[in-house]
């Protein structure tokens, strides 16, 4: 989204492929504002190839295919672009994005390869991150 990505393409090789693993994609979508697809191939533990929309809000769920663990074969996935780019300029995660902003941090951490972050606990409750 923010360089004009709209789609997400996750290829994987997962034999552990859980709950919580679809529920990552799913998240991902919705935090993204994107849409995401994941490719993994069948098996015991395995397979569940899918894809999510971005728009949580308007579904109680944004799952847009769901294959069996031993589904082996190409499925499709329809998003509706024209709806994801709309959700996406009128809802919150998407219209407040202050993109200009990124850039420095990401010159920041490329140009400080060196740099590491180590939290630090003290007899504050918040975490603080030192160099």
């Amino acid at each position: 989204m923010l360089q004009g990505a709209q789609l997400i393409l996750v290829p994987n090789d997962c034999t552990d492929i859980n709950p919580h693993r679809l529920n990552e994609l799913s998240v991902a979508a919705m935090q993204n504002m994107v849409g995401v697809a994941m490719a993994n191939p069948p098996g015991e533990n395995a397979g569940n190839s899918c894809a999510f929309h971005p728009m949580i809000w308007e579904s109680s769920d944004n799952m847009i295919v769901l294959a069996e663990p031993s589904f082996d074969g190409v499925i499709y996935a329809d998003f509706d672009m024209d709806a994801i780019i709309e959700y996406r300029e009128r809802e919150d995660l998407g219209k407040f994005r202050k993109t200009s902003a990124y850039k420095h941090l990401v010159c920041f951490l490329y140009c400080n390869k060196n740099f590491s972050y180590v939290i630090r606990k003290d007899k504050n409750p918040h975490s603080r991150l030192t160099r």
